[in-house]
């Protein structure tokens, strides 16, 4: 068992030095989940005491790693060479934090270690481990390979376990265990997948700090390494073949299922934010209404955690059947199919599903023309082909029997959207006055207001309307076309102003305009916009 043997050790610190552990963000990491006295099994040369600033002791089998830990970490830190089975190490006390960090691939047989650590460790003292994920940091020594399911079902019994995701849990897994706590068993993350090979891990990892179990179901049609990537992270992994159904596949995955709750998430998608979380999932509900946001900024409300015995409906624009919910607007779920699908699977996504949506709900149309459910999502659909014209026809025909005011509003206003594209500008302002009697107020209209009065040559119009703009009403909205984008909209001004001849207002709204999109993270700046300003503010 090459860990316990002292010249091999000896040997390759000799050959690497006192940095060639060093990792800032794995070991930053580390250190926060660390509490009280630490003992760092495995130390190698104690980067992890440069981080934590508290009672450490670091002990490793290497001579010459110790003493590169004594010479380059904090001087209150204490080191020790040794063998961990020892029974010196009990002359230290008791540790509230053991942190076994790239360690356990080392070993063939890790129980006496833990033996030991049942007797060196706090009744209520917490584990930290860190291993690398699978095959992906290859190195001789090591003699096992690890995945998130395997480190779950064993180390469950000793207490809670809790995955911490940070940037390097691609190639090292970094989980705590804490001693004498129950596993909470209150929220499973469940996915159907398909060719989901470039964003499963990413839609995964984004919520792999409160799940407590992952149920991935693959469908066997997939033709990428979906699988392999499931394998690595699924307490329950499923094979599903396709029913031309896409509830019959949700309601598939999540079949057996045992914690309280479930989260519905597909693979191109992943969390963004979960304030509180615990909080909601008190609450008495059959279903918890997150927010949805697409890659355009188009952002609805829709109920993704739901209980784990609700059944999902509807075989395209499935939705669960819920009898009582409420709103959790801190929960964010971010849909990027750009960037988190293959442009493969994009394609043969989008064919499948505008096939299915069609074919499905036209036959639906048929069987109830009063049923406004099909109406809305062939307008939807139409209009992301580009089909303007069907698309007005048929929200047209659900605005006929709707009494739901956050999809008439809607309807008025990509109404309003797709008449522009037609160049039926004033018949579109009428779209508007009409999503405005619906829920009066929101920014996204006068917006549009504003473009439109631009597009016509009355600039003085559309500056008000831009202005009007900045005022963003409160509310909980079933959907938010939009992200707003403060930054264009100042860009809009500035050339509307310029047209009125207000050359220095004009440049003042341009200078706005170029400090808000700085202030963008550089991802989302419109690097063609800075280009532009930065060459008109210079005349």
């Amino acid at each position: 068992m090459k860990t316990t043997n002292k010249e091999y050790y000896d040997n390759f610190f000799k050959k690497y030095g006192a940095k060639v552990h060093d990792d800032p963000v794995r070991f930053a990491k580390i250190a926060s989940l660390c509490r009280g006295t630490v003992g760092d099994f495995g130390c190698g040369t104690g980067t992890l005491a440069d981080f934590y600033d508290g009672e450490y002791f670091g002990y490793d089998i290497s001579s010459v790693a110790i003493e590169f830990a004594k010479n380059t970490r904090r001087e209150s830190a204490k080191f020790e060479v040794g063998d961990l089975m020892s029974p010196k190490l009990q002359t230290f006390g008791d540790f509230d934090t053991i942190v076994l960090a790239e360690f356990l691939e080392h070993l063939e047989d890790d129980a006496p270690i833990f033996r030991r650590i049942s007797k060196v460790l706090k009744p209520d003292g917490r584990i930290i481990i860190s291993v690398p994920n699978g095959d992906r940091v290859p190195d001789e020594s090591h003699v096992r390979s690890f995945t998130v399911p395997e480190l779950r079902k064993r180390f469950s019994k000793l207490g809670k376990v809790k995955f911490h995701n940070y940037p390097g849990f691609r190639e090292r897994i970094l989980m705590t265990i804490d001693l004498g706590q129950k596993n909470d068993n209150l929220i499973s993350l469940v996915m159907p997948v398909k060719n989901e090979e470039l964003g499963l891990e990413n839609a995964v990892l984004s919520c792999i700090e409160f799940v407590d179990s992952i149920v991935i179901s693959v469908d066997d049609s997939s033709t990428d390494n979906t699988l392999e990537v499931a394998k690595r992270y699924a307490d329950i992994l499923k094979i599903y073949k396709w029913e031309n159904s896409f509830c019959k596949a949700r309601n598939f995955a999540q079949e057996g299922v045992k914690t309280k709750w479930v989260l519905a998430l597909d693979g191109h998608e992943y969390v963004e934010s979960y304030p509180d979380l615990e909080k909601y999932l008190a609450q008495d509900v059959e279903g918890l209404e997150i927010y949805v946001v697409l890659e355009n900024g188009f952002k609805f409300h829709f109920p993704r955690i739901i209980r784990s015995f609700v059944k999902w409906k509807a075989d395209v624009h499935n939705y669960p059947l819920i009898k009582s919910r409420a709103f959790y607007n801190g929960f964010i779920i971010r849909h990027d199919r750009e960037n988190l699908q293959s442009r493969d699977a994009v394609k043969l996504r989008d064919e499948q599903r505008s096939k299915m949506v069609i074919e499905i709900m036209t036959e639906a149309m048929k069987k109830d023309k009063k049923n406004i459910r099909p109406y809305f999502y062939l307008a939807q659909q139409y209009f992301i082909q580009k089909d303007f014209k069907k698309a007005i026809k048929f929200y047209k025909k659900y605005l006929k029997y709707s009494k739901h005011k956050g999809e008439r509003w809607l309807a008025y206003y990509e109404m309003a959207h797709a008449r522009i594209f037609l160049n039926q500008k004033l018949r579109a302002l009428w779209d508007l006055a009409n999503a405005d009697k619906e829920i009066p107020g929101r920014w996204e209209v006068e917006k549009m207001r504003g473009a439109i009065w631009a597009m016509v040559g009355n600039h003085e119009k559309a500056v008000k309307h831009f202005v009007q703009s900045f005022s963003e009403q409160v509310g909980n909205f079933t959907y938010c076309p939009e992200k707003r984008d403060n930054a264009q909209t100042w860009d809009f001004i500035g050339h509307c102003l310029y047209r009125l001849r207000r050359i220095n207002e004009a440049k003042i709204a341009w200078e706005r305009s170029l400090e808000l999109e700085r202030a963008k993270p550089e991802k989302e700046q419109d690097k063609n916009r800075l280009k532009i300003l930065e060459r008109m503010l210079k005349y």
